[in-house]
């Protein structure tokens, strides 16, 4: 599950993924159509934020590409190595977005299933 900080890039998401999830692929959407969808996923995501936040879990802040999740990983943990305190909280940030990313759980199962073969 996944949040994000500001609305631009909830719409964005959804945007990216709206007609891959829509199960009205033969239908052309008007914008009131794609504004309604937008606004359920934005409650959906609130929601489900608040759910992981009364469970105690910390809910991902922000959503960025797995490979720059990698890099920013890996510019922090340099950081950390040279003595930036600040640094750690960007590692525990971006380890939480690269552990969470969809294209790295696929990767992962990919990898599980080709072990089990």
């Amino acid at each position: 599950e996944l949040t994000v900080e500001s609305p631009t890039t909830t719409a964005r998401e959804a945007r990216r993924t709206l007609f891959e999830e829509d199960d009205r692929d033969d239908e052309l959407l008007d914008r009131e159509d794609v504004a309604k969808l937008l606004k359920e996923k934005d409650t959906q995501i609130a929601m489900l934020t608040r759910q992981l936040e009364a469970a105690g879990c910390a809910a991902v802040t922000e959503v960025v590409p797995l490979a720059e999740a990698k890099a920013r990983l890996q510019r922090a943990v340099e950081a950390m190595a040279e003595g930036s305190a600040e640094a750690e909280a960007e590692a525990e940030k971006m380890s939480a977005v690269i552990d969470n990313h969809p294209e790295h759980l696929e990767a992962l199962k990919r990898e599980h299933e080709a072990w089990l073969e």
